[in-house]
C-alpha cells in the first residue's frame, strides 16, 4: 500500500508542476532568455529547501533579463522573494519603482532593508512549490544546461 500512497504523490506532484508551467507547451529557452540568463550572473542553488538564489544589482536592464527569463510558465511553480539591500544614501524612490515595474508582481513578497555602507542590492529567492524535490532538480538541470 506504500508504494502506491507514493505513486499517487509523485503524480500528484507532477500535475502540479504541469498545470503551473504551461501544461502541453514546450520547455525551451530561445536565445534571447539563454543571454539574459547569462547577463544576470550566477545562481545559487539549495536543493534541501529547492530554492535558487540569485543578487544582482536594482536596475532597469536586469529587470528586462529577469522578465525575460523568470516570468515564463515554467517559472509559475515557484513563489519570488525579493529583498533590497539599500544603501542608506541613495534615493530609495527609484529602486522601489523598479522592483514594481521590472520584478514583482502582486503575489510576490518584497522587502526592503537599509545598509549603512556597501552598494544597493536585490536578492531574489525563488522557492519552488511542488512537494516533489526530483522536479526541482530537473529544473535546475534545465537552468545550468541553458
Amino acid at each position: 500500500m506504500g508504494s502506491l500512497n507514493k505513486d499517487q504523490q509523485a503524480f500528484s506532484a507532477l500535475s502540479e508542476f504541469w498545470a503551473l508551467s504551461g501544461r502541453h507547451q514546450p520547455i525551451i529557452f530561445t536565445k534571447q532568455q539563454r543571454r539574459a540568463l547569462q547577463q544576470l550572473g550566477p545562481m545559487s542553488v539549495d536543493v534541501d529547501t529547492r530554492t535558487l538564489l540569485l543578487t544582482i544589482r536594482c536596475n532597469k536592464d536586469n529587470g528586462i533579463y529577469f522578465q525575460q527569463v523568470f516570468r515564463s510558465p515554467v517559472f509559475k511553480c515557484g513563489q519570488f522573494t525579493f529583498e533590497l539591500q539599500h544603501n542608506r544614501k541613495t534615493c530609495i524612490n527609484k529602486n522601489k519603482a523598479l522592483i514594481d515595474t521590472y520584478f514583482a508582481t502582486k503575489k510576490d513578497t518584497v522587502a526592503i532593508h537599509k545598509r549603512n555602507t556597501g552598494s544597493t542590492q536585490l536578492s531574489i529567492k525563488l522557492r519552488f512549490i511542488s512537494q516533489a524535490p526530483w522536479l526541482f532538480q530537473m529544473l535546475c538541470d534545465f537552468l545550468a544546461h541553458h
